[in-house]
């Protein structure tokens, strides 16, 4: 390989893409631990990522669920893919106000996309009790190499103890593919449609989960019910509502302590609040696309 990764990408590019002058910038938004490029030629610009796994972005990019992938394989002791360049624009409220029926067709597309279960980690079993506990300890082990002030463990420590004496009465079954983190900087708006992007954590879930948080994150209480109801999701069940709030509450602690880690206050305390909230099942203080973008921080 050559003896930079910028060297070794222009390398790949020029092999596998066009043998021509590649510059790379790294992209200004999100928070994504992979490395990033935008790559532009005189020709052309593509998207570049590190520690991506390609099978699972040809089967995303064929249901054009994602920009078109282009190229990807083994790199070094990583992997690298090279998708299509898209320029667009992320979405507003505006957007999301008249658009649920786009949104909600999206993610029950990406929920049929069977070829996905060979490439995700594969759970024990595919009851909602298993999913819920594997969501808990994933926050507590991020949780045990945090650290935050007396406060906020005490706030914690109360949810997580909370979460797991509801664990014996969790019922259900049946998980799909979910994109695990489809905020609005994840969400591309261009002039051949709508793209998913930043699929670091793709995983087998209920297909609640990800309705769930958009419902929060995106619309007003008033609307929610007609955002769920293509997932057939209703709230006034007691069950579907202890679940679309858990969704919504362990998420957002874990992203709480995301930030705690990156010493980002602003952000940290927003979804902390989040947290709580939800869990108590009172709606949010302010919805996150009202909010100024995470990556401008």
């Amino acid at each position: 390989m050559a003896t930079t990764i910028e060297e070794g990408v222009r390398a790949y590019l020029q092999e596998h893409i066009s043998a021509t002058e590649w510059h790379l910038h790294i992209p200004e938004r999100g928070f994504s631990p992979a490395r990033r490029f935008i790559a532009r030629s005189a020709e052309r610009a593509v998207f570049v990522k590190l520690g991506a796994d390609e099978r699972i972005l040809l089967r995303l990019s064929d249901a054009k669920l994602t920009p078109r992938l282009l190229a990807g394989g083994p790199f070094g002791n990583t992997r690298i893919t090279v998708q299509e360049f898209v320029e667009g624009q992320h979405p507003t409220r505006q957007w999301y106000e008249a658009n649920a029926h786009v949104w909600a067709r999206m993610m029950q597309r990406l929920s049929q996309v069977a070829e996905l279960r060979a490439f995700l980690p594969q759970p024990g079993d595919e009851t909602y009790q298993s999913l819920w506990r594997r969501y808990i300890g994933q926050v507590q082990a991020i949780y045990d190499r945090s650290r935050l002030q007396a406060h906020e463990q005490q706030v914690v420590e109360a949810l997580l103890s909370s979460y797991s004496s509801r664990l014996p009465f969790v019922q259900g079954a049946g998980l799909v593919p979910v994109h695990g983190d489809p905020g609005p900087d994840n969400l591309l708006i261009s002039s051949s449609g709508v793209l998913l992007v930043d699929w670091d954590n793709l995983h087998l879930s209920e297909p609640m989960r990800d309705a769930a948080l958009v419902a929060w994150w995106m619309y007003p209480p008033s609307r929610w019910q007609e955002l769920l109801r293509p997932f057939h999701i209703d709230l006034s069940d007691p069950s579907h509502q202890e679940r679309f709030y858990f969704y919504i509450s362990v998420w957002s602690l874990e992203v709480a302590l995301f930030f705690a880690n990156l010493q980002h206050r602003k952000w940290k305390e927003y979804f902390l609040r989040d947290a709580e909230r939800a869990w108590q099942r009172r709606p949010p203080e302010r919805l996150l696309i009202d909010e100024d973008r995470i990556a401008r921080g």
